[in-house]
């Protein structure tokens, strides 16, 4: 998406290359002054030492009294590592944005709205929308809103597949507060089958066999690499906001529906989830 957003002068270089990967670790100076700015540099995970030498050129842009603002675009798709990095390294200095996925109204090829719960707001957003009966919600809900599978004709149950693969064996398996990644899926299995309810950790914990405390740091796991997204009650007193329960939702429904080994949308239509 950055790519194609991108400025006609800004250059992009991706360290999935070999030579780029390699000038960048064994010369960061140099790389930067190969490719200049304004740059996009993706998968820039793959070479954190870049972190540092960028730090100082963008210190040394401020000291000149030089706008240092958008210099260096970076993408990556290994969450933890690029957070952990960046926040050593750029504290300060760089802003983050999120990607989920695609939200209705890009699916549907229509302008999105920022939510606004007032009564005019909200029947203007319905003369926007699409009307859909009660089938097509749920096969939407079965789909999900990863890119690809709104762009491409994957199959549905291989992307999901591997999409679970890489989470686990590259994603989570670097993290040492997780052992056993058999028993991480079935925590995950078990979340997805509790989307959209109550979080009680005693409740995760008995069902997988874990410790109450090794299920609160899977959720946050969970949470920080954006499989879920924890929703915490709204009450006008703000103590009630954070002593009552929170409820815990997928942000890609597909993604649930897999892990939950539902084989259709008329299976969750017709009452798979036991509630």
């Amino acid at each position: 998406m950055l790519y194609h957003m991108k400025e006609k002068e800004r250059r992009y270089v991706t360290l999935d290359d070999g030579n780029a990967r390699r000038l960048a670790k064994q010369d960061p100076a140099l790389f930067f002054e190969t490719y200049g700015y304004p740059l996009l540099i993706d998968e820039f995970q793959r070479v954190p030492s870049i972190l540092l030498e960028m730090k100082r050129i963008v210190d040394q842009k401020a000291l000149e009294g030089e706008d240092n603002n958008g210099m260096y675009w970076l993408t990556g798709s290994q969450k933890f590592r690029m957070m952990e990095n960046v926040s050593e390294s750029l504290s300060g200095r760089i802003a983050v944005f999120d990607m989920a996925g695609l939200s209705t109204a890009e699916l549907e090829g229509r302008e999105g709205r920022i939510f606004h719960p007032a009564l005019e707001e909200l029947r203007e957003r319905m003369k926007e929308n699409q009307s859909k009966d009660i089938h097509q919600m749920y096969e939407r809900i079965f789909q999900g809103s990863m890119p690809k599978m709104a762009a491409t004709d994957l199959n549905r149950d291989r992307f999901y597949t591997d999409y679970i693969n890489t989470y686990l064996e590259r994603d989570i398996h670097e993290l040492s507060q997780v052992g056993k990644l058999s028993e991480f899926y079935d925590f995950l299995v078990f979340m997805a089958a509790r989307t959209a309810q109550e979080l009680k950790y005693s409740e995760i914990a008995k069902a997988i066999g874990i410790s109450a405390p090794t299920a609160k740091e899977w959720v946050s796991i969970l949470e920080k690499s954006g499989v879920i997204f924890i929703l915490h009650p709204y009450f006008t007193n703000l103590t009630k906001r954070l002593v009552k329960t929170p409820k815990v939702y997928f942000l890609d429904t597909g993604l649930a529906a897999y892990l939950c080994r539902w084989p259709s949308a008329e299976t969750i239509e017709n009452g798979a989830m036991d509630v």
